[in-house]
């Protein structure tokens, strides 16, 4: 079955912060939630943070997203051929400084190549849904 369709940007970043908000208010909690759902990635790698692998995780089966970027302040969301230059939404405070910890490497039960979900992460939709390993 193909993905579907994002319906609009606002659809997409609402999703998005949901599923940021789901995590936590403090980087360890962010962390442990993280590891809870079996995240590993990748320090210093904007695409392969665990991050980027859990929102790429629930998000590209779900609507097609094709890349997440998670940058110092915001992640970066890209669609197949929607929206060229991808759609910014801001990171909250706790997931900044998480960001920070995860690259310093603070996390180490979340590091590990290649980068990949090991458990199944409920869908932003679909609190039945599962993603595949």
């Amino acid at each position: 079955m193909a993905p579907v369709a994002i319906r609009s940007r606002r659809h997409l970043k609402a999703e998005t912060r949901m599923l940021l908000s789901s995590l936590g208010d403090h980087p360890v909690q962010i962390a442990s939630r993280l590891e809870a759902l079996g995240v590993r990635g990748m320090h210093e790698n904007s695409l392969r943070c665990a991050l980027a692998v859990f929102l790429h995780s629930v998000l590209a089966g779900e609507h097609g997203v094709s890349s997440v970027r998670v940058k110092d302040n915001a992640v970066v969301v890209r669609t197949g051929g929607h929206w060229p230059g991808g759609t910014r939404i801001s990171l909250p405070g706790p997931l900044r400084r998480f960001v920070q910890t995860f690259d310093a490497q603070l996390h180490p039960a979340l590091l590990g190549g290649p980068a990949r979900t090991t458990r199944a992460v409920p869908a932003a939709t679909d609190p039945k849904a599962q993603l595949p390993t």
